[in-house]
């Protein structure tokens, strides 16, 4: 600004410089959503006790917040906090119907008896 001789005669006094503490709180909510995914993935192996659902519903948790946030950057829209607290819930929510859908399909496999990827002899006539 010492440069600039529209600037002659101002001086700039610095308060608080919060870009710090923006970044240790969006560093510690990064940390806290990864954290977040890997403990999901193995809640969900350690009840479904079948590795490749828990791996699928794992990946869908990554792709479903790059597509939001990917949203959310050509349509204009910002990420803030609230913004990232809305795709937190969204992914609970992935995940809670992930389950609900995967239990779904297994119990309708064990009413029929057949395996998952198995069509019934009934479909297959």
């Amino acid at each position: 600004m010492d440069e600039d001789p529209a600037f002659a005669g101002i001086s700039v006094h610095l308060w608080h410089n919060a870009g710090e503490e923006i970044v240790e709180s969006l560093s510690g909510l990064l940390n806290a959503g990864a954290m977040g995914s890997v403990l999901a993935v193995l809640t969900l192996f350690v009840f479904l006790r079948r590795i490749k659902p828990s791996l699928v519903i794992g990946l869908a948790i990554p792709f479903s917040v790059i597509a939001a946030v990917g949203f959310l950057y050509f349509t204009g829209g910002t990420l803030n906090m609230l913004s990232m607290m809305g795709l937190m819930l969204a992914t609970g929510m992935l995940v809670d119907n992930a389950v609900v859908v995967l239990e779904s399909i297994y119990q309708e496999a064990r009413e029929r008896q057949t395996a998952p990827r198995q069509p019934s002899t009934a479909q297959a006539r």
